[in-house]
């Protein structure tokens, strides 16, 4: 099958889902996932990491982070509007979305409007949310590195972290349970 054949059996396969293609460059008016980030704000701040270590865009501290510069009706109303595309998933992160004070509001008014929402966290902070919350995310992305001996090695957060971090997903596991 050439190339051409396979574009066009696409263009019509997503056609009876209800997608429309440009014919020239294969470009849909869908939008598979929109992503969110919340917060530069982090509980780790591991050495590593992309925002908060040692050449992270963070970096010195103090530089970002700290006020919210968004507000939950800002966000809410971009997904609205958005909305129209088709999005699958809403992915919020950050930093540490649950850090955010938008994350809870925002969660709540995604998930009324019938929008799945993913998030992307360390897990340490997941052990502090509502039953009713956690059976709001559609999918827990858990950034995870290893042992406490890796975590030191890494400088990512202290000996408790991946304690915490299964806590977290343990109480996710458990509130699913209850559903």
């Amino acid at each position: 099958m050439t190339a051409e054949k396979r574009a066009i059996d696409l263009g019509e396969a997503l056609g009876r889902v209800g997608v429309r293609t440009a014919p020239d460059s294969g470009t849909t008016d869908r939008v598979g996932e929109i992503y969110v980030m919340l917060t530069y704000d982090c509980n780790l701040r591991c050495r590593m990491g992309p925002l908060w270590g040692e050449r992270g865009f963070c970096h010195p501290p103090g530089e970002r982070g700290g006020a919210e510069t968004r507000a939950v009706a800002d966000v809410v109303r971009f997904v609205r509007e958005a909305h129209a595309f088709g999005p699958r998933t809403v992915t919020l992160s950050g930093g540490e979305p649950l850090l955010s004070p938008l994350f809870l509001p925002v969660v709540r008014a995604l998930d009324d409007l019938g929008v799945e929402v993913d998030v992307t966290t360390n897990g340490t902070l997941l052990s502090t949310l509502e039953v009713e919350d956690i059976a709001r995310l559609h999918q827990v992305n858990l950034s995870l590195d290893g042992p406490p001996l890796v975590l030191r090695q890494l400088g990512r957060g202290g000996e408790a972290t991946l304690d915490n971090a299964l806590a977290g997903m343990r109480r996710v596991i458990a509130a699913r349970g209850a559903r």
